[in-house]
């Protein structure tokens, strides 16, 4: 198998690098607001007359408030480690 020339495979590689950094940043921001978007329809959607329905979003904003409280409280431990230096 013939291999690419050096200068190729690093432009590759830094195309590659430079991927993978807006995906995982993208990423992170998806995780951040989309809880907090289903947070917000999810309290907009209670109705007296649908118990069931009312029961379920409860569940499903404890739950994305969770989700939420994973990164708030790693993003704090990072920032109180930093603030100690």
């Amino acid at each position: 198998m013939r291999q690419a020339p050096e200068n190729e495979a690093i432009g590759l590689g830094a195309i590659a690098g430079g991927l993978v950094e807006v995906y995982s940043t993208f990423g992170l921001i998806l995780a951040i607001v989309l809880p907090f978007v289903g947070i917000v329809l999810l309290a907009r959607s209670f109705a007296e007359a649908h118990r069931a329905r009312g029961i379920f979003s409860v569940v499903c904003i404890c739950w994305s408030a969770l989700l939420l409280a994973i990164p708030a409280w790693t993003i704090w431990m990072v920032w109180d480690k930093q603030l100690l230096r």
